[in-house]
Parts: structure tokens; C-alpha cells; sequence
């Protein structure tokens, strides 16, 4: 009888592992108005052309910006409002503004850094003193 408990007790512990496991490794789930701004967010940035700034940008293009974050790196994203970075730079790296875009009701910016092109929310940005 041990055996059998000990056994059930694997199996539920195995289960509650792989689900766990599911779960993390999944994307986010959006709703349909939500892909479409995505999508229409991220088509200038996929063709290369993004000249210009997001009406309301607090930096434009050409002007310098420091990274800024809680850590000591910042996160690089390869497009607009991807959750996962594709590089990171040290805070306080200064960095020039390529263009901007808005994204959720949030200012995303390209930027040229030691890395790259790369793009960046702008509360990771703060003004050059």
C-alpha cells in the first residue's frame, strides 16, 4: 500500500511539474484588437522604416538619451513590444535616437547603442545632463 501512495504521489508531483513547465514556456494570450495593433505597430519596423518620431515623443531623432533601469543592464529589444530582449546595455550608456513609434499608449524608441540598432520603451531613457 506504501508503495501505491508513494507511486500517486510521483505521478501528481510529475504532473504539477509539466504544467508548470507548459505554462511558463507559453506566450502571452491577446485579444484580437490587440494582435491587430501589434501587427500595425511592428510593420514599419519590419520593413526598415521608421524615419521620423511618434506624435508626443519626448526625444527625437537625432538627439542623445541615457539608458536608465532598475539593474545594471537595460534590456535591447530586436522589435516594438517584444517581451523578450534580444541584448542588453549598461545604464547610463548614452545613446542616439533613430526614430519612435507608439506602441500601447507607450513611446518605443530605436536607438543606436555600443550594441547596435535596438529599440527601447521610453522609461528606459532619460534625458542626457
Amino acid at each position: 500500500m506504501e508503495r501505491k501512495n508513494l507511486f500517486i504521489f510521483l505521478a501528481v508531483v510529475s504532473l504539477l511539474l509539466v504544467v508548470s513547465l507548459a505554462c511558463k514556456q507559453a506566450g502571452s494570450i491577446i485579444t484580437p484588437a490587440e494582435a491587430t495593433q501589434r501587427y500595425e505597430a511592428t510593420q514599419e519596423v519590419l520593413a526598415g522604416d521608421v524615419s521620423g518620431d511618434a506624435f508626443g515623443a519626448q526625444y527625437l531623432t537625432g538627439e542623445e538619451a541615457v539608458l536608465t533601469g532598475d539593474g545594471y543592464l537595460v534590456p535591447l529589444y530586436q522589435l516594438v513590444g517584444d517581451q523578450f530582449p534580444v541584448s542588453n546595455a549598461t545604464r547610463g550608456d548614452v545613446v542616439t535616437i533613430l526614430g519612435s513609434v507608439n506602441y500601447e499608449e507607450e513611446i518605443w524608441y530605436k536607438v543606436e547603442s555600443l550594441g547596435g540598432d535596438h529599440w527601447v520603451p521610453g522609461s528606459s531613457l532619460e534625458p542626457v545632463e
